[in-house]
């Protein structure tokens, strides 16, 4: 009988070891395929950022080339460099070029609140002009005006002005 039970727990002893060595191998395996995931993983985040900043790219050239070279940017960043007034030259500069100038900058605003565009990115391209628009007296009369009807009218063009007056000082201090 004892030699039934020592062999009975030496049987268990090895199937215990065996069931051990299977986990082993098993643990191993698992930890190689979880290996290969994360790895899948990064190149995956890699790539999605890689594509993230192409299309960035893209739309800053597009929106870069739009509003530089067609009116009424043109027209107005012209004058606001020259310091000139947008009302009393000829041709005026009418309501429906500074909205669809402060418009576009809005928009701006409301793509990098939105995190679709990157803030330094549009630092580096827009905030001279973002601020030259906020900063002129006849823009912001007329901002005055038509938010008498719509409170948050061009809100994220605020935003984003002080979201580059943010930037600027930080540019500033590290310098």
């Amino acid at each position: 009988m004892q030699i039934v039970v020592a062999t009975a727990e030496a049987l268990m002893a090895l199937f215990t070891l065996g069931v051990l060595i299977v986990n082993v191998y098993s643990m191993r395996r698992f930890n190689d395929s979880l290996e290969l995931m994360r790895l899948s993983l990064d190149e995956t985040r890699r790539s999605i950022n890689n594509e993230w900043k192409v299309a960035q790219g893209d739309m800053l050239f597009q929106a870069n080339r739009d509003f530089m070279y067609q009116e009424p940017h043109k027209k107005i960043i012209k004058r606001l460099e020259s310091g000139s007034s947008l009302r009393n030259m000829e041709p005026a500069v009418e309501n429906s070029e500074i909205e669809d100038h402060v418009g576009f900058l809005d928009l701006l605003g409301t793509m990098v609140r939105a995190q679709i565009l990157d803030p330094h990115l549009v630092w580096e391209l827009f905030s001279h002009y973002i601020g030259s628009a906020h900063d002129n007296p006849e823009i912001a009369n007329y901002l005055r005006d038509i938010r008498k009807e719509e409170r948050g009218y061009y809100s994220d063009f605020e935003w984003v002005y002080a979201e580059m007056q943010k930037l600027s000082d930080s540019k500033n201090r590290k310098k």
